[in-house]
């Protein structure tokens, strides 16, 4: 690994900065959904009203991404990721949800 310098600055060259810009505003979408999914899981376990459902999407996330984990040897699975992204996106948007109606309940 001591040559990792010369292998990020050949992979950087494969593509236009334009693309570079797309693929880095694409990881930096997915690391904003995953920290608002984060919140949203938090959020929806501390609600007895959404803590059973709440347990099992979050325990369905944990087998998928374990299951892609072990299928790929930890190694990037992209393709078998897919089953989790409208689950992030729904504890997304509630924890977004949550953080929005905190904070208007604050400032009345």
């Amino acid at each position: 690994m001591s040559d990792w310098k010369r292998k990020l600055a050949a992979a950087l060259d494969e593509f236009s900065p334009g693309w570079l810009a797309v693929i880095f505003a694409g990881r930096a979408f997915w690391v904003l959904v995953l920290v608002c999914a984060l919140g949203g899981v938090v959020t929806a376990l501390r609600n007895p009203q959404y803590c059973i459902p709440a347990l099992f999407l979050a325990t369905l996330i944990l087998y998928f991404v374990g299951a892609t984990a072990f299928v790929t040897a930890y190694g990037a699975g992209a393709r078998l990721r897919y089953p989790i992204d409208g689950f992030l996106i729904l504890f997304a948007v509630y924890g977004l949800w949550m953080l929005y109606k905190g904070k208007v309940n604050r400032e009345a």
